[in-house]
């Protein structure tokens, strides 16, 4: 992709319906394809950020090994938000391994945990440390637990 193409069809209204708004010599791949590339293209992270991500990524060990990122966030959200139970976050990082197993890929095995409690990091790391690596970013926690 290139930054003309990117804004001719942006112009164009590259989010509607149908192969239109796809140049030619790439309608072939069909319209999701084009816009995850127009995605990556818009989203493409400056140098100061890769550079970060590079180095979060080396200090977790992460390297080249699949892995799932998982966000848990408590604190005062359960005032906008349904209370989500852990076992749902794993119930899910599973059948995300398993779908990866299903289809001959990598399986992923290790989970990147952001969350902002506490209880979520010791209760993952301690009653599921047989289903995943956890890897997670040492930081002060603010909330305490829920009660």
């Amino acid at each position: 992709i290139n930054a003309e193409y990117g804004m001719l069809y942006m112009k164009q209204g590259v989010w509607g319906r149908g192969n239109g708004f796809v140049p030619d010599k790439y309608k072939v791949h069909g319209l999701m394809w084009w816009r995850a590339q127009l995605l990556a293209f818009v989203m493409r992270p400056t140098a100061e950020t890769r550079a970060a991500i590079d180095a979060t990524r080396q200090e977790l060990a992460l390297g080249d090994v699949p892995y799932i990122g998982m966000h848990v966030r408590r604190g005062a959200k359960w005032r906008e938000a349904k209370f989500v139970e852990l076992e749902r976050y794993v119930d899910a990082a599973r059948a995300h391994a398993d779908r990866a197993k299903a289809r001959g890929l990598p399986v992923p095995t290790t989970v990147f945990l952001a969350t902002d409690a506490a209880d979520v990091l010791e209760t993952l790391t301690t009653d599921y440390a047989d289903d995943f690596t956890w890897v997670y970013r040492e930081q002060t926690y603010r909330h305490p637990k829920r009660m």
